[in-house]
Order: C-alpha cells, then sequence, then structure tokens
C-alpha cells in the first residue's frame, strides 16, 4: 500500500448528511471500504451502480433497484450483511462534506498537515519540514529530497549498486571534487 492511501484513508473521512454528494456504491461512506467491494454480487445486480445515497434512502427506509429478483444464495446473504451495517444510518437536512481528522476543527490545514509529514512520513528526520511559499514548489521539493538523502547522485547510486562506470565524465569530476570536500570538512 502506497504512502498516499494511507494519508488518505486516516485523515479524510466522508460525512453523509442529505446523500446527494455521495454515491451509494462507490464512494468510501459507511464503514472501511466502498459497498461495492464489500458486497460486489449486489453491487453487479444494481440498476444504476453510480446511484447517490439519496436516491437509495426515503424516510421509511432504503429502496433498490434490481436487475432481477434473488430469493436466496449468496445475494440474498449478502443483502442482509448490507441491511444489517446500514441500519444505523439515517440521512439529515446537512449537506455531504469532507472532514479532515487531523485538525480538531475538522476544517483542513496546512500546519495539521506538515505536523503529519513530519511524524508519519518523515520518522527518520530530526528537523521540521519548512516550505518556503515564496520558490517554486519543485524548489521545495529538491531541497525536501536533498535533506532526506534521496538524491539519486553518482555516489548514492554506487551504493545502492548501480554501475556508475557507464555514466558521463561531468558526474565522476562531481564526485571526485565532492569526496574532497568532505575529506577536507571531515
Amino acid at each position: 500500500m502506497t504512502r498516499g492511501w494511507l494519508i488518505a484513508k486516516s485523515v479524510l473521512v466522508k460525512k453523509v448528511g442529505d446523500g446527494q454528494n455521495t454515491r451509494f456504491w462507490l464512494d468510501c461512506w459507511i464503514g472501511d471500504m466502498p459497498l461495492c467491494k464489500k458486497f460486489p454480487r449486489l453491487a453487479t445486480l444494481e440498476v444504476d451502480i453510480g446511484c447517490m445515497v439519496a436516491d437509495r434512502w426515503t424516510p421509511r427506509g432504503w429502496t433498490w433497484q434490481w436487475r432481477r429478483t434473488f430469493k436466496g444464495g449468496v445475494s440474498y446473504s449478502q443483502l442482509e450483511s448490507m441491511v444489517h451495517l446500514l441500519q444505523s444510518f439515517s440521512c439529515s437536512q446537512k449537506t455531504d462534506v469532507w472532514h479532515w481528522n487531523l485538525e480538531e476543527d475538522e476544517e483542513f490545514m496546512v500546519g495539521g498537515t506538515r505536523k503529519m509529514i513530519d511524524s508519519e512520513v518523515l520518522r527518520g528526520s530530526l528537523t521540521k519540514t519548512r516550505w518556503n511559499k515564496w520558490v517554486p514548489s519543485k524548489v521545495n521539493i529538491f531541497v525536501w529530497r536533498l535533506r532526506l538523502g534521496r538524491i539519486p547522485t553518482k555516489m548514492k547510486l554506487r551504493d545502492r549498486g548501480i554501475d556508475v562506470a557507464t555514466l558521463g565524465r561531468c558526474c565522476a569530476r562531481f564526485v571526485e571534487w565532492n569526496r574532497r570536500r568532505w575529506s577536507i570538512c571531515s
């Protein structure tokens, strides 16, 4: 699993209000995965896989639109499980919103995101991440990668077992200059 998924799943949570902006089968709005993955047989039987929560919810309960009727088997078992999962849910008058779990007031803040990156992604780093808003993003990212030692220099490539002899002479001169510089400093 990539870090991007880890961050998105742990930080962003969909809160359903009236259900007008949340897809019933395709969005992750109840439980830890979309209903189409949790109940795949029912999702294939659904007439409109892109329907919204509001399309399936009425004040009297849930309504379904299946391609065919079913009376038992895996489909019926999945329907029972889904109804059990949905029994505590009801729509409200509020609109659907995304909540950000890093801040107490559940509002997105750059500072909270930076703290999360420092604590979760950059655990080995002793200093905090500082982004300079006056320079382009690619410069911030380059400096960040440089501080982490993630720039693929010739020395780093050689340390990782890559044949650096095939690289150009310009790189070789830089490596030699860098080696002399480090030996003087240490």
